[in-house]
């Protein structure tokens, strides 16, 4: 019900990338993978690659990108058909050493540009001093590019919009460059709303199509809420920990709940 929903918000061009990390958030990767697949998800994407080898394992042939991409990886990579992520110069080297050695051309790659979360990615207002290296490897192809969004649960805040902006201009550079890319901005178990443009794809989180999403998407967009989860804590210092500031309460003893 809840993908169906993700597909009834977006333009028939638009494609939709299915976030199935951590095994499926523990609902069981195979499953929710082979699931995904049989409804007709046009890409998947894995936080590791032995992720990807086990959902391949699985019988699951979709286009996946692994989101950390690491230099032992590498074999498994190309051995299963999975799409790395380039996030920064070093792995940049690295695998365009190793695809120059196989004499592999043309490798299908996601591109995480940095536009306020700080983790990784290559820094948006960089992109003039960077992305020649990136582009002129015979070896690597652009398929997509991404950003990951800070603020998730929260589409009304200004520095949503800050990031946004950044990741539009970041497009407007690369297109210049590259054509036949696809954008996507991510977020953190949420859907957004579809950026510009006919190529754009938009991700949903399989949190989210659990039905654990902000209160006015569940609203807006008819989710349903069909698994919960409760996580026991060991020890924490304060009344609000992890994305957003989230609240905590107590509920027994040791057992405690997310407030949004």
């Amino acid at each position: 019900h809840n993908l169906q929903q993700y597909q009834q918000m977006l333009k028939p061009s638009t494609k939709l990338m299915a976030m199935v990390k951590a095994f499926a958030y523990g609902s069981g990767g195979a499953e929710i993978g082979n699931t995904l697949q049989f409804h007709k998800v046009d890409y998947l994407g894995v936080a590791y690659a032995d992720e990807g080898v086990e959902l391949r394992k699985a019988g699951v042939s979709l286009p996946m990108m692994v989101m950390n991409t690491e230099k032992e990886t590498f074999e498994a990579l190309v051995s299963q058909q999975l799409e790395p992520v380039i996030f920064s110069f070093t792995i940049l080297k690295e695998l365009d050493t190793y695809f120059k050695k196989e004499g592999i051309k043309n490798y299908p790659v996601h591109l995480e540009i940095e536009t306020g979360m700080n983790r990784l990615g290559f820094r948006h207002d960089n992109l003039g001093r960077t992305m020649p290296p990136v582009l002129s490897s015979p070896h690597l192809r652009i398929v997509a590019v991404y950003s990951h969004a800070a603020t998730a649960d929260d589409p009304e805040s200004p520095f949503f919009e800050t990031q946004r902006a950044a990741f539009d201009r970041s497009l407007a550079a690369l297109g210049a460059m590259v054509t036949g890319m696809l954008g996507l901005f991510v977020g953190e178990s949420e859907l957004f709303d579809e950026l510009p443009g006919e190529r754009i794809s938009t991700p949903a989180d399989f949190a989210a199509e659990h039905g654990n999403a902000a209160p006015v998407e569940v609203e807006q967009g008819g989710l349903r809420a069909d698994v919960s989860q409760e996580n026991r804590l060991f020890r924490f210092r304060a009344s609000t920990l992890s994305y957003n500031r989230r609240r905590l309460s107590c509920c027994r003893r040791h057992n405690l709940r997310w407030f949004r």
